[in-house]
């Protein structure tokens, strides 16, 4: 990272120690504690959103999804198993 690729924030001292904290405890940054925060935040809200359509789904609906979504049959690939033969992965 260049300086050029780099801005100041400004935040209360207590959420900058918070973030320090974690840094140092973590044996991280400060930018990577902040983006993990981000990341973490952005995956909940994700997961939230497919509770949620989930949730609206009739319940038959749901229960075929569930028996569709976990049958082996669907882990089966042939073209997987090419690439992990041919070792491309």
């Amino acid at each position: 990272m260049t300086a050029g690729d780099t801005t100041t924030i400004k935040v209360p001292k207590t959420l900058r120690d918070r973030i320090a904290t974690r840094a140092q405890r973590e044996h991280s940054t400060l930018a990577a504690v902040i983006d993990d925060a981000l990341n973490a935040a952005d995956e909940r809200t994700f997961w939230k959103a497919v509770q949620r359509e989930n949730a609206s789904l009739p319940v038959g609906q749901r229960e075929a999804d569930i028996q569709s979504s976990s049958s082996v049959e669907s882990l089966v690939d042939a073209d997987d198993d090419l690439l992990s033969a041919q070792g491309r992965w």
